[in-house]
């Protein structure tokens, strides 16, 4: 059955050159809605990440029911991603 009834995509910075591909971790705990509630990352490029946690943030899943009443959950998610004309900006 599928659980996630609202999800959208990573959205990566406009930037030339290179090439960004991938998967990252996230530990995630979903509410009594649905809604994710919390995002931290397990392994992935920072970048990647924080684009991950943005748009996990927005996701909604069918929320989980145990023993007829709703219950919050934790769970990991892997979110690939393969991004082309990417560019680590320089630090300063």
């Amino acid at each position: 059955m599928r659980r996630i009834v609202v999800k959208t995509d990573l959205a990566f910075p406009m930037l030339d050159g290179g090439h960004l591909r991938g998967t990252v971790e996230l530990e995630v705990v979903i509410d009594r809605t649905g809604k994710v509630a919390c995002a931290r990352l397990l392994t992935g490029h920072p970048i990647a990440a924080a684009s991950a946690i943005a748009a996990v943030q927005y996701w909604r899943f069918k929320p989980f029911v145990l023993r007829k009443r709703r219950v919050m959950v934790a769970g990991h998610l892997s979110i690939p991603y393969d991004v082309e004309g990417f560019r680590v900006p320089k630090e300063e």
